[in-house]
Parts: C-alpha cells; structure tokens; sequence
C-alpha cells in the first residue's frame, strides 16, 4: 500500500517500511535518508531506530544510493541540479557538489561501482 509518511512517498506492509530517497549501505546498521523540505539527509541507525547525524546537501534532495563497497553516497539534489557526495566512513560531504542536467530525481550505480 502506498502512503506518504512525512510527506515522503512510503511502502507500507505488515514486515516492510520502504521509503523512497532512503537506502541502507552495505554491512552496515546505517539507513541514508533524504529530507527535501531540509535539504539534507538524516543518518538512521536502523538498530537503535534514532538519527545517527544529519547532513546538509543541495536543495530539494530527491534520492540517495549507496555505492556497492559502502563506501559513498550519492544524492540527486532535484533543486540544485546537483549530486552531493557523502563519505560514509565520516558522514560528511566530500568536494563540491557535482553539477548534472535539470531536476535529478536518481541516481543508479553498476553493480561492480565501476559507474
């Protein structure tokens, strides 16, 4: 069933909250959240369920994802045009954010990290 949790579009199901703009990294207890109306992403220990940190990014960040290591996230900045790189190891934002064409809403990463 389709909700909006947060004014955020979720999936909900009895075993199963899925929203859209999060992802979980690799071997981690970390969940990378974006907040649009912040412009920036919460860190969610998926254990404890309490924000880890939060990072500010471009404006109106739409999604992130997680390279396949685990080590950086990437986020669509629908607002900005922009992506924001976050280093995970230190939950901060890496460089500059990368200028893209009008509006990203995802971003997709090859299974090996090689694009």
């Amino acid at each position: 069933m389709l909700r909006r949790w947060g004014g955020v579009p979720a999936i909900i199901c009895p075993m199963i909250l899925a929203l859209a703009g999060a992802t979980v990294a690799n071997a981690a207890s970390l969940a990378y959240v974006t907040n649009s109306g912040s412009n920036n992403v919460s860190v969610v220990d998926t254990v404890t369920k309490a924000i880890f940190t939060t990072i500010s990014v471009g404006l109106t960040p739409e999604q992130v994802t997680v390279t396949p290591n685990g080590a950086f996230a990437y986020v669509a900045n629908f607002g900005s045009n922009t992506v924001s790189v976050i280093a995970t190891a230190t939950n901060t934002v890496v460089g500059s954010p990368i200028p893209v064409g009008s509006n990203p809403v995802g971003i997709a990463i090859t299974p090996n990290g090689a694009s």
